[in-house]
Order: structure tokens, then C-alpha cells, then sequence
């Protein structure tokens, strides 16, 4: 338990939740009972995640808690529960602890070493839904509290919104089950793969490859959801992957990480093989954009969970058409030029 200090603090949670004469009650009643976190979801509400990047880090969640709940229950056993004055739990309990931890869990400076941290719960700002905007929280060393700001004036009766930091919808959905409009930090992980012909400068493009703790295999990179542009270490993966030997020569000598334009040529083919990546991850999601927005539109018989897991595929899915349109203006600045 002392090294899942998150473990620690959902059991802690489950077992406060099952006590009726918990101090922590009220807070504990006022908690959601359900959550959309796919760390809930059904096989058939998984399914909808099929193609999406974060899809096995779903089955991962759930694969996860189901082993620290076998974990948990190991440790529990044979140690007298009247000595323990522990109440029995259910997989059901454990799970809802978690998805509170999950959903509500923050870092706070230890009261024994200002150096250390522990994770804990907030009532009342843990209500805080989320906007896009600028972190508002910080912890006040002279009063010990943390003190969270509103990013701008609210009215009577009116929500209050709180940023929860850089984070992109793949991360809010998997760990707070939901899906932002408004989120500038967004991206898209693709995993970029590329089998080398084995030519004679495939053994200088491996070198340059390590030498920035890159691969040319299941080498994940991040698209701009705004705009649909790799990140700057993706292009230069790119750039390297398809180098001959006179561009290797340049890579060799620069000294910085990422790499710029070396050639008309080496552009050319780095776009091209941007292209054959993304068009080869929008043909692992068994639909459409278009037959998405129809079936959220259509289908009332789609759950909760269902209806936020084809959004994210949607965000996904409109992220990687736009790196096709950007691969597109690219070329035509060049025949501009």
C-alpha cells in the first residue's frame, strides 16, 4: 500500500463510505454514485472506443483496478476483522472508491516535509466542473490551505469553473470522464511506425534516431487537435526516417534535437509517409465522422458512457483529417514558393 499512495486513499474512502458513523459522511453521501469513467463501462460500451488510441489504456484502467482489488483483499485476509473493525466490501464498493480517487484526487504538500507531497480530497472545490482557461489553485504555505481563485466574475447562482491544467481529452476522459469543447491543450497520440528497406542508410537514420531516444517503431507523437500540425520532434522523425545520406550528413552535424526542412525532396517524402500514418489510423475506427454526428444525433437508445466515448473518437477522428489538410497547405505553399 505505502508505494500506491492512491490505492491507499481509495481504500480509505470505501471503507469511510461503508461506516455509518463516518465523520466524512455528509461529503461522502453528497458524491456522485455513478460515474462515466471507462474504468465503468460495459464490453459493449468499451466497443465504441475501438480504433481510438485510447482504447487500451481503457482495458488498462480496468484490468488494473480488478488487480488491486484481488490485492487489496489478499492483504485484508486473515487479519481479524474485529481487531480491524473493518466492514466487508464488494468489487462494487472498491470500484466507486476509485472513480472518487480517480475524478477528485490532488497533491498537497505534507505536513511533516514541505519537500514531500500526499494525495487527498477537497470537498466542495472537488465540485468544480471544468473550463478552459488558466490554473487558478495553488497551495498557501503561510496558512496551509489550498486557495483556488475564480478565472473570472460569477453571478448569483451560477456555476463555478476551475482549469484543471494541460491536459488533453484523451486524459480527461480516462481519468474524469468527460469530453472538453473548449480544450487548447488537445491532441491526438498517434503511434508512427516505419520499416526501414534496409538500404545503406538505414543504419546512419537508426543512429540519428537514437541519438534523439527516438525508434523507428511504435514511436507515439502528438497531433494538434486545433490545427491538426505534428508536433516539431514528429517532423523531425519524419524528416529522418526518409533522409538519403547527403541530409543525414546535415542531420549529423546539428546540434539541436529537432530537425528542420532539408530538402524539397526529404519534405516531400517525410509528408507523404505523415500522410500514409494518418490515413492508416482513421482506417482503424469502424465508422465515420459523418456516421458519428448522425448515430449521437439518432440513436436515443445510446447510454451515457456510449455518447462520451464517440465523442472523443469524433475529436480524434477530426483532429487526423485536419494533419490531412495541413499536409495539403504544406504542399501548396511549397508550389507557391
Amino acid at each position: 500500500f505505502a508505494r500506491m499512495p492512491n490505492l491507499m486513499l481509495a481504500v480509505h474512502v470505501m471503507f469511510e463510505s461503508l461506516n455509518p458513523g463516518s465523520f466524512h459522511k455528509p461529503y461522502l453521501d453528497a458524491l456522485p454514485r455513478h460515474f462515466t469513467l471507462p474504468l465503468f463501462y460495459t464490453v459493449e460500451e468499451l466497443s465504441e472506443l475501438e480504433g481510438s488510441p485510447a482504447y487500451y489504456d481503457a482495458l488498462k484502467i480496468q484490468k488494473q483496478t480488478l488487480r488491486q482489488y484481488i490485492l487489496t483483499t489478499k492483504l485484508l485476509k486473515g487479519r481479524p476483522s474485529v481487531v480491524l473493525k473493518l466492514p466487508k466490501f464488494t468489487y462494487r464498493d472498491f470500484r466507486w472508491a476509485v472513480g472518487v480517487v480517480m475524478t477528485r484526487q490532488n497533491k498537497i504538500p505534507s505536513k511533516e516535509s514541505a519537500s514531500q507531497s500526499v494525495l487527498a480530497l477537497i470537498p466542495g472545490w472537488d465540485f468544480c466542473n471544468f473550463r478552459d482557461g488558466e490554473l487558478a489553485t495553488q497551495y498557501n504555505d503561510e496558512v496551509h490551505a489550498s486557495e483556488s481563485f475564480t478565472m473570472d466574475d460569477v453571478k448569483e447562482g451560477k456555476q463555478i469553473y476551475i482549469y484543471y491544467g494541460k491536459r488533453p481529452n484523451s486524459k480527461l476522459f480516462l481519468f474524469s470522464g468527460f469530453v472538453a469543447d473548449d480544450n487548447k491543450e488537445d491532441y491526438v497520440e498517434v503511434v508512427f511506425s516505419h520499416e526501414d528497406s534496409g538500404s545503406s542508410v538505414s543504419k546512419i537514420r537508426k543512429l540519428l534516431l537514437q541519438n534523439r531516444r527516438l525508434t523507428s517503431m511504435i514511436q507515439p507523437f502528438r497531433i494538434a487537435s486545433g490545427t491538426g500540425a505534428p508536433s516539431d520532434i514528429c517532423m523531425t522523425w519524419l524528416r529522418i526516417c526518409t533522409c538519403n545520406k547527403e541530409e543525414a550528413a546535415t542531420v549529423l552535424k546539428a546540434k539541436t534535437a529537432v530537425i528542420g526542412k532539408l530538402s524539397e525532396r526529404n519534405e516531400a517524402e517525410a509528408l507523404a509517409l505523415l500522410q500514409d500514418v494518418v490515413r492508416r489510423t482513421l482506417g482503424k475506427y469502424k465508422t465515420t465522422l459523418e456516421e458519428d454526428e448522425k448515430r449521437l444525433k439518432d440513436d436515443g437508445t445510446l447510454s451515457a458512457n456510449a455518447r462520451v466515448a464517440i465523442r472523443l473518437r469524433m475529436k480524434e477522428k477530426a483532429a487526423l483529417q485536419k494533419c490531412l489538410l495541413f499536409k495539403g497547405l504544406l504542399k501548396e505553399e511549397r508550389k507557391a514558393d
